[in-house]
């Protein structure tokens, strides 16, 4: 890809900045740069450019020292993971991020002192032929412009072409979803945790798509493990600010998915179908609710807007307290192989989607609580980014990992290994 870039944008260089001469005639000289054309300036400052930052980026990756395997971080990332679309996406159409995944990739690295080398990354995107375990032909071949603006909230994309759509949206999903799937069988193999600096696609179902989710990565890396393992058991713990009511559609009365889901309840889905409700009559699943009125569970009390510090203590608490609890219910009669940690930011107090009223030090703090619990009960973790509407997002994941590998909850399996 890089080798066809260099070469398209030398051809545009030079095609440009050109005499026009017959067809039959090689005698072509460069124009006298003041008598370039507006048009010719831009575009041959464009090629060069394209031609610039190409070499860069080959040259730096080919000088960058190679890492072994065992001291790479647990931490699944590939530049693809960010959703880039001419600028469209830095426009004030939707709060989300769609290149946060850069951003706290580039603090985790420059933290901690490590190269990109340091990280994992998929191979290639998500297969089709994956994708069906999940999903329906009919979605799967049905998702165009207008489909894709639908499921983002963002009309402007039903105008672009379908080819931008599956190259500069689809495309970059397809590839986190298959990190998910990577860095969930990495956390099983080696019984330890591990992170996808992407997806947490939970509103995605198998016929449909919603809320900036297209394809349901989390149940699909399920599904591939009990492939493997058909009796594996997983306790899913949902601590984005919107309810997982695509992943708990997939795991209506199955027994092996236990499901802890603390979100906004006066938010995003507002309207629950039938077949998401239906979970929470088959006791495997525990709710936190919380709201922009600053509720808390389990007490099912109202909080003053004005006590929201109260409100930020009591949602830390109950999760505390719901996490303690876990291994003491019934249908934890068996310890879980494997948690799925869906771990959205949109419960930030400056998050414009949340409204949830957390600091950013206590979502560092949450993060820190699931992974001590995972450790504690020596369960394999895999985490998942899934929401986060702020401008703050990116710098909220990565130094919430930086906090996780201070804190040894997350290692490479060289250090794993040494303890």
């Amino acid at each position: 890809m890089k080798q066809k870039n260099i070469l398209l944008s030398l051809c545009l260089f030079f095609s440009l900045t050109s005499y026009h001469q017959p067809v039959h005639s090689v005698d072509w000289q460069l124009v006298n740069p003041t008598q370039w054309s507006t048009k010719t300036i831009i575009a041959a400052t464009v090629g060069t450019y394209l031609v610039g930052k190409t070499a860069y980026n080959a040259t730096y990756k080919w000088l960058q020292k190679p890492v072994a395997d065992a001291q790479k971080l647990p931490v699944f990332y590939h530049d693809n993971y960010n959703i880039r679309m001419f600028g469209i996406e830095k426009l004030p159409i939707h709060p989300f991020d769609s290149t946060k995944y850069e951003g706290a990739h580039a603090l985790i690295k420059n933290q901690l002192n490590l190269s990109d080398n340091h990280f994992r990354a998929p191979a290639s995107e998500v297969s089709k032929q994956d994708l069906l375990k999940v999903h329906t032909e009919k979605y799967l071949t049905g998702l165009n412009s207008r489909v894709v603006a639908g499921i983002t909230g963002i009309p402007l994309l039903s105008l672009l072409p379908n080819f931008l759509i599956q190259r500069n949206i689809l495309s970059p999903m397809r590839l986190a979803t298959q990190g998910t799937i990577d860095a969930a069988e990495y956390a099983l193999n080696n019984k330890t945790a591990a992170i996808n600096l992407g997806g947490g696609y939970h509103h995605a179902k198998r016929t449909y798509g919603e809320g900036f989710c297209v394809y349901s990565d989390m149940p699909l890396a399920i599904t591939k493990l009990r492939e493997k393992i058909p009796t594996l058991k997983v306790l899913y713990i949902d601590l984005d600010a919107h309810r997982g009511n695509g992943f708990a559609s997939y795991y209506v009365g199955d027994n092996n998915i236990f499901i802890l889901d603390c979100y906004n309840e006066n938010n995003y889905p507002f309207k629950i179908k039938p077949d998401e409700n239906a979970i929470d009559n088959s006791l495997t699943s525990y709710h936190i609710y919380c709201s922009d009125k600053c509720r808390t569970n389990a007490a099912n009390r109202y909080i003053k807007r004005e006590k929201c510090d109260q409100c930020r203590s009591k949602y830390l608490t109950s999760l505390e307290t719901a996490l303690d609890k876990l291994p003491g219910r019934e249908k934890f009669n068996r310890q879980p192989d494997l948690i799925v940690y869906n771990a959205g930011t949109d419960p930030y107090e400056g998050d414009a989607l949340g409204r949830m009223n957390l600091t950013k030090a206590g979502i560092i703090q949450r993060d820190e609580m699931v992974f001590r619990f995972a450790q504690k009960q020596n369960i394999p973790l895999v985490m998942t980014t899934s929401g986060g509407y702020s401008k703050e997002s990116a710098q909220i994941i990565g130094e919430s990992i930086v906090n996780l590998y201070n804190n040894h909850l997350i290692r490479n399996l060289e250090n794993k290994h040494s303890k």
